[in-house]
């Protein structure tokens, strides 16, 4: 729809969010390592990145949405979504709110793999499709129902993003049924997993470390029940947010050599 609107220390606290749940399982990434920003946007989150010590960070996406004081060097584009990166390049590779938007999740997850290091980790966060308010049209089931005379209808109640005040709701609607029809892709939890498989890798959903390492408090409180209860985890990847932690085995060492 547009690029996204972003601080860097919003994505400083963002980060260290998931340092802490790599942490929680037992996942340390030192400050040499290779890191991956999937989806860069306007390159907030390798700004601050590169803040925290992390100097050998780098970012992808499909086009160019850089701040201006963004660093060009450390950024890559190709419209096409592979990834213009030697095999084996990156320690770690993370991403918010990218996953929902890929239309190859396939290619996505292939190429995600070739660049990973043997043993590497990356970690997504992202909404899932039955989440009630689309998180980027803000309009109720957004993710589910297309159609621009739904899309009218809420925005005759007064619903808008952020970049739509002051359109008319005819514009507003035509411009979130183009984003429906292409610009979001919102796939199942089982979809993932199939993807993780053929793709290689190793993933698996992490919503007790998520909640654990939260700074919200009512969070913390949840992540006890959440771990004890496997039906409380299944509500949240699917009307909250899908929070992933996805390996690529060490063993890719060897059948590599």
């Amino acid at each position: 729809m547009h690029a996204p609107v972003d601080k860097p220390e919003r994505r400083q606290n963002a980060f260290r969010h998931k340092l802490a749940i790599l942490n929680a399982r037992g996942i340390s990434i030192p400050k040499d390592a290779r890191i991956l920003d999937y989806g860069c946007g306007a390159g907030a989150m390798v700004s601050a990145l590169v803040a925290e010590g992390y100097v050998n960070s780098f970012g992808f996406d499909v086009d160019n949405y850089l701040d201006p004081g963004a660093d060009p060097a450390r950024f890559r584009f190709s419209a096409d979504g592979s990834l213009p990166y030697e095999d084996s390049s990156f320690d770690l590779v993370l991403s918010d709110q990218v996953f929902e938007h890929v239309r190859d999740q396939e290619l996505a997850w292939r190429e995600l793999a070739r660049v990973m290091k043997p043993g590497a980790v990356s970690i997504h966060m992202f909404p899932p499709r039955w989440r009630i308010i689309e998180p980027h049209m803000y309009v109720p089931f957004g993710s589910m129902i297309g159609s621009e005379g739904y899309f009218y209808v809420w925005a005759c109640l007064g619903i808008r993003n952020e970049f739509q005040k002051g359109m008319s709701a005819r514009e507003t609607a035509r411009k979130n049924a183009e984003f429906f029809r292409t610009g979001i892709n919102y796939i199942s939890s089982v979809e993932f997993r199939r993807h993780w498989s053929r793709a290689g890798l190793e993933g698996s959903f992490c919503e007790p470390e998520y909640l654990a390492t939260s700074d919200r408090r009512l969070f913390r409180r949840l992540a006890p029940i959440a771990r004890a209860l496997p039906p409380v985890r299944v509500a949240l990847r699917e009307f909250w947010a899908k929070n992933t932690i996805v390996t690529k085995p060490a063993k890719a060492a060897a059948s590599a050599a």
